[in-house]
């Protein structure tokens, strides 16, 4: 007898945990269950209720049987949808979650404990100004999306920065590239051959081109991939441009590879893609300007524009943003240590011509001033996450010490030492091992 209570006890605990799994199979992981009644005096078995998902160019239905039907399915990221039986139909915001329905006449009831549905169906047809208010109050990512989507008038200048300001798998989702395409339509209405025009500010320049480099690439960057979109705006002297329609943009490595080229089409833009094995350090060479990156499978955005400078006249400046993690480490060191780096330069500078006096003087703070930046860069090596950054910080240290720095490169991954940063670094503190310690290179 006590078996068989036993037995009952363990079937019902089996049974409790196959109908979890079957629920978190149906709600869990981006699914959503829409159950319904057709409230009717008509027999309407076999008849459709359809679900119609216009941005993911879906359609889904739900058979009526005894008065009732069912529609489920995955949505990876929220919606804007249309629920219709017969003539009559009415919008919805689709996400993850369960949806009860009542069909009376020609009145179609949604009820859910969605958030965005909600929200959504509460203020959609309040003025857009309003509309603006709730977003940035709400602070919910989608439901800006949402909202904008209503928008009769999506302008650019408006709207942008609202948009932009989204996490990148916001913009991606397929509501995402349609309020983005939809920005860059009004953006294009406005376009004429002179947009470009000094009747821009820089910083409005740089705006649109940002967003037009978006609409050339609105596919994900492909995973172990790089992508590098490049702009160059020559408004400032259109005359005396160096880089234009057939000019080509070059990227030399620092350490080890082929260089890349890259050639300049008629609307001003270029493109660099493929695999990065390893990050490596490299060089952008446009226009007589030569400007520093890390390579890495990562997305770069590079606006060049022409500007005049009080000390270098007129010249191309570039401006370069990147998802790249170790792009943006190695760089915001260099920014936080900005001001010991240029004294460093402005010290070397001033000991090509100074005397032997002035040259001893010289050489002591310089001595100083590389224990200082050397020791903020082996501070660093040590709270970097990812390996690959340390060859990098190790090769701008001032006194390069076998000593110090084999230990270092002996503790590293083996893919880091393989690297061709990581052997370039290899052979740099091998040829320290009997030099000692190397003072202040000259040259960096």
């Amino acid at each position: 007898m006590e078996n068989k209570n036993r037995f009952a006890l363990l079937r019902r605990y089996f049974a409790l945990l196959f109908f979890l799994a079957l629920c978190y199979q149906t709600y869990g992981q981006g699914h959503f269950h829409i159950e319904g009644k057709i409230i009717d005096k008509a027999n309407n078995d076999g008849s459709f209720v359809m679900l119609e998902l216009p941005l993911a160019n879906k359609m889904k239905k739900g058979r009526v049987k005894n008065g009732k039907f069912t529609i489920k399915g995955k949505v990876n990221f929220p919606e804007r949808c249309f629920l219709s039986w017969k003539n009559n139909d009415t919008e919805m915001v689709l996400e993850r979650g369960s949806y009860h329905v009542n069909i009376t006449g020609d009145s179609i009831n949604i009820s859910t404990n969605s958030y965005l549905h909600n929200t959504y169906y509460q203020n959609f047809e309040k003025t857009d100004s309003i509309k603006q208010q709730l977003w940035r109050s709400k602070g919910d990512d989608f439901l800006t999306l949402l909202f904008m989507s209503r928008i009769c008038e999506l302008s650019f200048w408006q709207y942008w920065d609202d948009f932009w300001s989204l996490p990148e798998s916001t913009k991606k989702s397929p509501l995402g590239k349609f309020v983005y395409q939809r920005l860059i339509d009004d953006l294009n209405a406005q376009k004429s051959e002179t947009y470009f025009s000094t009747i821009y500010s820089p910083t409005e320049r740089t705006k649109m081109l940002t967003a037009l480099n978006r609409k050339n690439h609105a596919k994900p960057v492909a995973p172990g991939h790089y992508y590098i979109y490049g702009t160059v705006d020559n408004s400032f002297a259109p005359d005396k441009a160096s880089l234009y329609e057939g000019s080509t943009v070059t990227i030399k490595m620092a350490y080890h590879g082929k260089p890349l080229k890259a050639t300049i089409n008629k609307y001003g833009e270029f493109r660099f893609k493929g695999k990065a094995k390893y990050p490596q350090k490299c060089y952008i060479y446009y226009g007589g300007t030569i400007q520093a990156l890390i390579l890495d499978n990562a997305e770069y955005n590079l606006n060049i524009r022409m500007e005049e400078t009080a000390t270098d006249g007129l010249r191309y400046i570039g401006n370069l943003t990147t998802d790249s993690h170790i792009h943006n480490t190695y760089f915001d060191w260099s920014i936080e240590n900005k001001k010991a780096l240029e004294q460093m330069d402005s010290l070397r500078d001033q000991l090509k011509t100074a005397t032997n006096h002035e040259a001893q003087q010289i050489r002591q703070t310089m001595s100083e001033l590389a224990n200082s930046i050397d020791s903020s860069i082996y501070e660093k090596c040590k709270e970097v996450s990812d390996k690959h950054l340390v060859p990098l910080f190790l090769l701008r240290l001032y006194n390069m010490s076998y000593d110090k720095c084999f230990p270092i490169f002996e503790s590293l991954p083996i893919e880091v030492k393989l690297s061709p940063t990581g052997k370039y670094l290899q052979k740099t503190i091998l040829s320290y091992k009997n030099a000692g310690q190397v003072q202040y290179k000259l040259t960096k």
